[in-house]
C-alpha cells in the first residue's frame, strides 16, 4: 500500500465550530505516501444537500415510500491534474499537505439537521485517483447554521399566549 494516510481537515472560525452563509472555510488535504507515487488527480469537493424519506400507510398491509433530495451547492477544485504525457502527477515519499479555501454561498441554505426521517448535510470531501487502483476518499462533515431571514412578516412581533387545562385525578 503506497498511500499510508489520506485525510481532510478544516479550520474552525469560532468557538462553536459552526459556519454560516458567506463564510470562508480554509483547510488542508493530507496525503502520506510510503514511496514515490503516481497520481491521476486530487479533487476537493464541498457539498450541501438534503434527503428525506416518509411513508404513507393504506390499510393494514399496504404502504408507499416517498423520498426527495435536493442539492444546495456543489463546489469542486482540482488540486492535482494530469500534468505529464502519461496522464499522471508524481508525489514523493512522505507527508504532503494541499491547502484549500472556498466561500460558502451567501444565499438561503438550510442549517445542518439529522433525524430518522431525513437530513441536511454539509460536508467536505477529497478524492485521490490513481491508475488501476480504487479511488481513495476522505470526508469531513461540518455544522452549518443559516443566518436568520429578517424579511419574514411578523418575525419581530411579540409572541405570547396561554392555555388553561384542568386535570381530575380519581382514586
Amino acid at each position: 500500500m503506497t498511500i499510508l494516510n489520506f485525510s481532510i481537515e478544516y479550520d474552525a472560525v469560532n468557538s462553536h465550530n459552526t459556519f454560516t452563509n458567506g463564510d470562508t472555510i480554509n483547510g488542508r488535504i493530507i496525503v502520506e505516501a510510503s514511496k514515490e507515487t503516481k497520481v491521476r488527480s486530487l479533487v476537493f469537493i464541498a457539498k450541501g444537500k438534503a434527503r428525506v424519506v416518509w411513508y404513507q400507510h393504506y390499510g393494514r398491509n399496504h404502504h408507499r415510500v416517498f423520498w426527495a433530495k435536493e442539492k444546495y451547492y456543489n463546489i469542486e477544485h482540482h488540486i492535482l491534474r494530469e500534468a505529464r504525457q502519461d496522464g499522471t502527477e508524481v508525489i514523493g515519499k512522505g507527508r504532503h499537505v494541499f491547502p484549500f479555501s472556498f466561500n460558502l454561498p451567501d444565499r438561503r441554505i438550510p442549517s445542518s439537521f439529522k433525524d430518522c426521517t431525513g437530513k441536511i448535510v454539509h460536508k467536505l470531501k477529497a478524492e485521490l485517483k490513481q491508475s488501476m487502483k480504487l479511488t481513495k476518499k476522505a470526508k469531513s462533515e461540518f455544522t452549518f447554521r443559516s443566518k436568520a431571514d429578517m424579511d419574514v412578516p411578523g418575525l419581530l412581533e411579540p409572541q405570547y399566549g396561554s392555555k388553561d387545562k384542568s386535570l381530575k385525578v380519581i382514586m
